[in-house]
């Protein structure tokens, strides 16, 4: 299933305690808590979703997530190639551990691996703690891009903690290891950084489009 061009609406808070998540699917449509919250979500594979494009997440908080995996992310592991994903006043708060193995983690998506993807974030918050180790990127919303991908963060904050989290390519509060272009409007890091050397607090290896963002 991919949920193509399909609304999915949360109507209450839901709590995931006991419960386990589908694995691999693809997700193409439209995600909106309507203020709700997704509780207790316990996930031992990358992501609610394999991977994700064409798609917007909305209105949704995602609260106390545990996540233990190689290549870890909460909402999905790969944005899809070519394809756009659009997060709009989404929180997300969620103790990570990037696995043995991990080439990257990120707080809402791992990767952005494709040419010409693009991702789109307002009024988000990354609340992730990460530990672990990972050969390329560690972001709190994005893990790693590729290069000719576009990302946008308008009005969103860090407030986590990458202090236990290594990364080859660079460990950022924003997005890891970003090859790409990325553009920040009015955003905040306030989060706890990484000790190693080549750490950003927004991101490392770009040199973003920057407006009233500290």
């Amino acid at each position: 299933a991919t949920y193509y061009g399909k609304t999915l609406m949360l109507t209450n808070d839901l709590d995931m305690t006991g419960k386990t998540c589908p694995q691999g699917i693809t997700f193409r449509g439209t995600l909106d808590g309507q203020g709700h919250a997704i509780k207790n979500l316990n996930l031992t594979t990358s992501g609610l979703f394999a991977n994700t494009g064409n798609s917007t997440f909305k209105n949704l908080a995602i609260v106390n997530c545990t996540v233990t995996a190689a290549h870890p992310a909460v909402i999905a592991r790969d944005i899809t190639s070519g394809l756009a994903v659009t997060f709009e006043n989404v929180y997300i708060e969620a103790n990570m551990t990037a696995a043995s193995g991990s080439m990257y983690a990120g707080g809402f998506i791992g990767r952005s691996a494709g040419t010409a993807d693009q991702a789109t974030f307002t009024n988000c918050v990354s609340n992730c703690v990460i530990t672990g180790s990972a050969s390329a990127g560690v972001g709190g919303f994005l893990g790693w891009t590729n290069v000719n991908n576009k990302i946008t963060m308008n009005n969103c904050a860090f407030i986590g903690d990458l202090s236990g989290v290594t990364a080859a390519r660079g460990v950022g509060g924003f997005v890891g290891g970003a090859r790409c272009y990325v553009t920040l409007n009015r955003c905040i890091s306030m989060g706890k950084g990484s000790t190693q050397e080549l750490y950003g607090a927004f991101l490392t290896l770009a040199n973003p489009t920057m407006q009233q963002s500290f």
